[in-house]
């Protein structure tokens, strides 16, 4: 190897080191962004928090989201993973537990555009006193959803 092949080696890796730099900062910030918002909440909910299942537990399989649109992962959590209804930020936290990446700027909001969409749009969620549940429309789509070829191997095309 010639200085020219080191230089080119040591260009593609210093371009990784800052793209994946890039990539942390903005996971961490809608991190930050949703414990902000669950502060939030909790310093304007004095009794228990509105869920009372740790979201890491939910999502314990690591990366069981990984994949999934965010509507897919909203169907598959409150389908198979959480029978009561979850506020939107304990939906956003539980997804990003359980891998969903974003480049959104708030990750809370996108969730919170897609429940919106979820519920006004495609009535597969409804809002109760305690967040959102699934609607019988929403466990059908789940159900549907969850035998397709798509669903079934998306962990083949993630990692190709």
């Amino acid at each position: 190897m010639n200085n020219l092949d080191y230089r080119e080696l040591l260009n593609h890796f210093e371009g990784q080191r800052t793209r994946r730099q890039a990539e942390f900062k903005k996971e961490m910030e809608g991190i930050e962004e949703t414990i902000s918002g669950l502060r939030k909440m909790l310093a304007n909910q004095p009794q228990a928090p509105l869920f009372d299942v740790n979201p890491r537990a939910i999502a314990s399989a690591v990366g069981k989201y990984a994949g999934l649109s965010v509507r897919w992962a909203i169907l598959n959590l409150l389908a198979e993973d959480r029978e009561a209804p979850m506020p939107t930020a304990a939906i956003a936290e539980t997804l990003r537990a359980g891998g969903i990446t974003s480049n959104s700027q708030n990750f809370t909001s996108n969730v919170s555009a897609v429940i919106s969409d979820m519920t006004n749009k495609k009535q597969e969620l409804e809002p109760t006193d305690s967040g959102y549940r699934l609607t019988e429309t929403g466990r059908k789509a789940w159900d549907a959803i969850k035998h397709t070829h798509q669903y079934v191997n998306r962990f083949a095309s993630i990692a190709s």
